[in-house]
């Protein structure tokens, strides 16, 4: 994800932008900004990070015009610029010839660079680390927030939010209690291409056709789809798990026959015009 960009525990995202040294008795001591961006979207997160890390640039460049002039000193021998206007690159980019001139002691000016470049150094090594830590906890407490979610639970975020037709979360539901029943309540983050495969070939022992079994493993990645998107898990353990029907296109279903035909056509609704009403009137044709 873009530096700075987080995910927060219930999948919403947020800003953090750690305050410029030269601002921190502007914002009281607050050493980072934190912003929610009001969304789970990844995607929309991305954009919405874009727009915000640019505002909060303008922020900066308004508070430090805010601030009152720096007093004019003395002119002196040369100083070294405020750490806080040293790059990365510039800290490595003067390493070497700030070691000789500590070595030779042949500037006083290049010394005390020195030292302020191996000060910058040390602080930006300190902000990373504290950074990587603190990714290491968002992604703990992230791991730890999803370990347990069973996967009806996915199904009812699933139906929450993308809304299918009533009849299609209940069947979804149903694959569930059959996947559930073969290979036991996992959790989604435990769920493995095994099981699957184990799912598949239990259908197939029970008699479903691999045309009826598609079905079944076609429904179960689509709840499993969802977990990937919402970052429950890393990738669909149901994908590209399908079976292969080998029958011939001529046997997989039986024609009518000429006597089967003739008692269809030659029943009431087709030989008199009969619309029962249990038969759905029209839809009896």
């Amino acid at each position: 994800m873009p530096t700075g960009l987080l995910r927060r525990e219930g999948g919403r995202y947020s800003t953090r932008r750690r305050v410029p040294q030269d601002l921190l008795a502007h914002y009281q001591g607050r050493t980072n900004i934190v912003r929610a961006l009001g969304t789970a979207d990844p995607a929309v997160a991305r954009r919405l990070h874009a727009l915000e890390w640019v505002s909060l640039d303008r922020e900066f460049d308004a508070a430090r015009q805010a601030l009152p002039a720096p007093r004019e000193e003395p002119a002196g021998p040369a100083r070294a610029p405020p750490p806080n206007d040293i790059s990365e690159w510039e800290i490595e980019n003067a390493e070497f010839w700030a070691k000789d001139a500590l070595a030779e002691e042949f500037d006083p000016a290049r010394r005390e660079l020195a030292r302020t470049l191996s000060a910058a150094k040390a602080r930006w090594e300190a902000e990373a680390t504290e950074e990587r830590a603190f990714r290491m906890a968002e992604a703990a407490a992230e791991k730890k927030a999803t370990a347990g979610i069973a996967l009806h639970v996915v199904v009812a975020r699933w139906a929450a939010e993308r809304k299918p037709i009533p009849r299609t979360v209940r069947r979804a539901e149903n694959i569930i209690d059959r996947f559930e029943a073969v290979v036991g309540k996992l959790p989604v983050t435990e769920v493995t291409k095994q099981h699957v495969l184990d799912f598949n070939d239990k259908m197939l022992a029970d008699g479903q056709t691999p045309a009826n079994t598609n079905i079944l493993l076609t429904i179960l990645g689509v709840v499993l789809n969802y977990a990937v998107s919402n970052n429950l898990i890393p990738a669909n353990p149901a994908s590209k798990i399908r079976v292969q029907d080998k029958r011939l296109g001529k046997t997989k279903r039986t024609y009518f026959d000429e006597a089967a035909l003739s008692a269809i056509f030659g029943s009431p609704i087709y030989a008199e015009g009969d619309r029962p009403l249990a038969g759905g009137g029209d839809a009896a044709y």
